[in-house]
């Protein structure tokens, strides 16, 4: 049984409907959170005596039930009672659930019915692969939320700010010291002493603060997801479970299945500007591929041969 991380239903509709020729119809889920009850009551003359009823339950389009209740009134008329109640939000929930579950398993059958599914190492741009290995996943926006330089030094035991370090080197390494400098001379050789067994820690978060400000910005509602070779980016609305819960799962091991459609192959990681890189305005085009490397090479993130992809499903098995 699969365990459904994330999901890419419009990617996956897509490929639907090329290989079937048409599109497989769904639910739609607005976000209502409401309860439809509609009640009437109709009278008429007519000549006919009788009893009838009808039950029966909502349409395609709206899950719920239906009721229909209808009495002659003697040879003098006829009355009919109808009520409908629909549930317009928690029924279509799962109904898509339901049915976009399924609907993967209809396709990953469908395109290995077909042999549309390439092994990632022999793909080129286009072709759809399923990979299974363990995975990293990078939410910035969260990572960059959690990066708060004052409460990471107060958690560390720091006593000083970076103001206060800033200053205590400037004194010590000052060749004429001011009366004044002179008198803080001993308070500035505690502030390095105190800050040297964390000050390496400290610039890593930064490096991290800096990486994750900058993809949070560029990124926005999207994230990454890497594996041993491919780096996939998704949109964080498509995941079942919220990223706090990829971050914290107990084994990081554990081996995900990706359906993906591969984008390309990174054959060289630019790792900084260079005199090669000579920009003019026919080529700025090339500048967020440069930047991009640059950013998630220095963390190794994106390596030289690694694929790129566009995640439809991501699942455990």
């Amino acid at each position: 049984m699969k365990e459904i991380l994330y999901l890419d239903t419009d990617l996956m509709n897509s490929l639907i409907a090329q290989i079937d020729k048409g599109i497989i119809n769904s639910f739609s889920h607005e976000q209502w959170d409401q309860q439809i009850d509609l009640a009437g009551q109709q009278t008429s003359r007519g000549k006919n005596a009788g009893l009838n009823a009808s039950a029966s339950t909502g349409t395609n389009a709206l899950p719920g039930f239906n009721l229909s209740l209808g009495a002659s009134l003697g040879n003098t008329g006829n009355e009919t009672s109808i009520e409908s109640r629909s549930f317009l939000d928690s029924q279509k929930d799962i109904l898509n659930k339901a049915f976009h579950d399924y609907s993967i398993d209809l396709l990953i059958e469908k395109l290995k019915e077909k042999e549309l599914i390439r092994d990632i190492d022999s793909t080129i741009e286009g072709d759809v692969s399923l990979i299974t290995a363990p995975f990293n996943y990078y939410d910035f926006q969260m990572i960059n939320n959690m990066i708060d330089m004052e409460s990471l030094r107060f958690m560390m035991s720091q006593k000083y700010s970076d103001k206060d370090l800033a200053e205590a080197k400037r004194i010590v390494s000052k060749q004429k010291l001011t009366s004044a400098e002179r008198d803080k001379r001993e308070w500035a050789l505690e502030v390095i002493s105190d800050n040297a067994s964390t000050e390496e820690a400290m610039e890593g978060f930064k490096m991290i603060d800096v990486l994750s400000g900058y993809f949070s910005k560029t990124l926005g509602d999207l994230s990454i997801i890497k594996t041993q070779n491919t780096l996939g980016i998704i949109k964080k609305k498509s995941l079942r479970i919220p990223s706090e819960a990829l971050y914290l799962r107990p084994d990081k091991n554990r081996k995900v299945t990706i359906l993906a459609r591969v984008i390309g192959s990174k054959e060289k990681v630019s790792t900084g500007l260079g005199p090669q890189e000579q920009f003019s305005p026919e080529n700025l085009d090339v500048v967020p591929e440069l930047i991009f490397d640059i950013m998630l090479g220095s963390f190794k993130i994106l390596k030289s041969g690694d694929y790129l992809v566009t995640p439809i499903a991501i699942f455990y098995e």
